[in-house]
């Protein structure tokens, strides 16, 4: 029986709005409607017993009750058609009426106030806050204008009902007060409750809306770190490509360089110049601060400077043991030296970094290509291939070239000598003979002078018979044996080649212009018959 009045209950209070807050309205209309009607019913059985049981009942209280009880019905009646502003009206009305009718003729003060509140609640449900505020000033003037009128006589005075007939009045008005009492309460439970559970919803959606802000971000990283790992790797690849097209460029600027070095060399046939050309193209091509070539005096071991660029005042020798650059000489590899302040050999330069390739000639490593930076660690193995080809090629020029020197050389002496020997069948006077011999000698040797002097086989004494371009005539001197360079000679029968004649500790203040000089025998088969000597 329970379920059925709670099912019956729920159907006739069920709104039919759609909208959450006119749902909310119409099912406290329909609320008070229920429950005014089943108190309106309840009130007018007991009523109606009352009346029948108990004296000084009067008959208007059954009969407020019963005209009462319809007009509920009709406004639940409407309020299902969803007509529930409308059916509000039925209660209101009614109440309104019977408690004006109660305070005039009862006069119960108290109970007409407690009814006029609740028709206001009632009214602030169905209608809000203008409806509200109009009825209570409606219940405020007719309140005013009832008491107005019985206490000036206009009206009859209220006529006193039976102790029972005000019980059952103020228990019905308290059980309005209850039942919109308990209404409050359920609906603002309710209203908590909807609270709590949009609270918690909206916890959830912000703990989701965070989650997937979360995710997003966390997306959001990893694309900002992808795209960023691509665009640095993009940046590699271009600077990569920089980087070869820079280094294809440098190569084919080397390649060009080399080929048109080697055009050069093949059509240079002088020493000098293919040294000269060397070191001008590499410097021109390459763009190297400093770019020189030694070649070594096979002689002392010195190492010679042929040609240059880049410095103001090179140096023109080297010794052994002096400079970077005599260790190609000893091992015959390119050596590079990154920092060349940091080595103990460095002799004279620019600082920075050096290359130092060596120059074959013949098969020996009869010289050195030097290139030097001003920057430290400045070469490449791009230009380690690059100075080793020029040095490769600049070894070819320079051995072709001396080759064809001397092939030329020989060409000249066997001229000059073709030349002296018809000079000599020609001549019949042995001074002017010997005289042109001289010369002829000292022009094939390229040298300053000479003299030519006669062995005494008597007098074991050399005599100079010729003396040509000395600054000073010596004819007619002589020199003992171990005397002189005219002198050793004689004396050994072997030639001697002098470098520094003033520091030759055999020397002879007569020959002060003279500072290196070679000297040769003239034999006979075994006899000496003179000696020869250049200067």
């Amino acid at each position: 029986m329970i379920n059925n009045l709670q099912n019956l209950w729920q159907r006739w209070t069920a709104p039919r709005a759609t909208d959450e807050d006119e749902a909310r309205r119409e099912y406290v209309v329909n609320v008070i409607l229920v429950g005014t009607g089943a108190i309106g019913l309840v009130y007018t059985v007991v009523m109606a017993l009352a009346y029948l049981t108990l004296p000084g009942v009067p008959l208007v209280a059954f009969l407020a009750g019963a005209l009462a009880l319809p007009v509920d019905l009709l406004g639940l009646w409407l309020s299902r058609r969803g007509q529930w502003r409308v059916g509000a009206l039925a209660p209101i009305l009614a109440f309104l009426a019977i408690t004006i009718y109660g305070q005039y003729h009862f006069g119960h003060e108290n109970v007409a106030i407690i009814t006029y509140g609740a028709l206001v609640i009632i009214a602030g449900f169905a209608y809000r806050g203008r409806v509200a505020v109009g009825l209570a000033l409606i219940c405020v003037i007719g309140y005013a204008a009832v008491g107005w009128l019985q206490s000036h006589g206009l009206l009859p005075p209220p006529v006193g009902a039976s102790l029972w007939t005000r019980v059952i009045v103020v228990g019905t008005s308290l059980g309005i007060i209850a039942l919109l009492q308990w209404l409050f309460t359920s609906q603002l439970q309710e209203a908590l409750h909807k609270s709590r559970t949009f609270a918690e919803e909206l916890r959830k959606h912000r703990d989701h809306l965070e989650e997937l802000v979360r995710e997003r971000t966390a997306a959001l990283s990893e694309a900002n770190a992808e795209l960023e790992q691509r665009i640095e790797e993009r940046k590699k690849a271009e600077a990569e490509k920089e980087r070869l097209l820079v280094a294809e460029r440098a190569q084919a600027r080397r390649q060009s360089a080399l080929l048109r070095l080697s055009s050069e060399l093949a059509a240079t046939l002088e020493e000098n110049e293919v040294c000269q050309r060397v070191v001008q193209g590499l410097r021109d091509t390459l763009g190297y601060d400093f770019v020189a070539l030694f070649l070594v005096d096979e002689t002392t071991g010195n190492r010679v400077l042929a040609a240059d660029v880049g410095y103001d005042k090179p140096l023109s020798l080297l010794r052994p043991g002096e400079g970077l650059s005599e260790r190609p000489l000893l091992d015959g590899q390119l050596n590079y030296t990154p920092d060349v302040t940091k080595e103990p050999r460095y002799f004279y330069g620019m600082g920075g970094s050096e290359v130092d390739v060596p120059v074959r000639i013949g098969g020996q490593v009869l010289g050195v290509l030097t290139a030097e930076s001003k920057q430290l660690d400045a070469f490449s193995p791009d230009d380690f291939e690059v100075l080793t080809a020029a040095a490769q090629q600049t070894g070819l020029a320079i051995g072709k070239a001396r080759l064809l020197a001397a092939e030329r050389q020989r060409a000249d002496e066997l001229d000059a000598l073709r030349t002296t020997m018809a000079d000599i069948t020609a001549e019949l006077e042995l001074s002017a003979l010997l005289q042109a011999i001289v010369e002829r000698a000292a022009g094939l040797l390229d040298a300053t002078g000479g003299e030519l002097g006669l062995y005494d086989e008597a007098s074991q004494e050399i005599r100079v018979v010729v003396s040509h371009n000395l600054g000073e005539d010596y004819v007619g001197t002589r020199h003992k044996l171990g005397e002189g360079a005219m002198g050793r000679v004689a004396e050994t029968g072997e030639p001697l080649i002098i470098e520094d004649y003033h520091t030759w500790e055999r020397h002879l203040a007569e020959y002060p212009q003279v500072h290196a000089t070679l000297a040769a025998p003239l034999m006979v088969g075994d006899r000496l018959v003179g000696v020869f000597t250049t200067v």
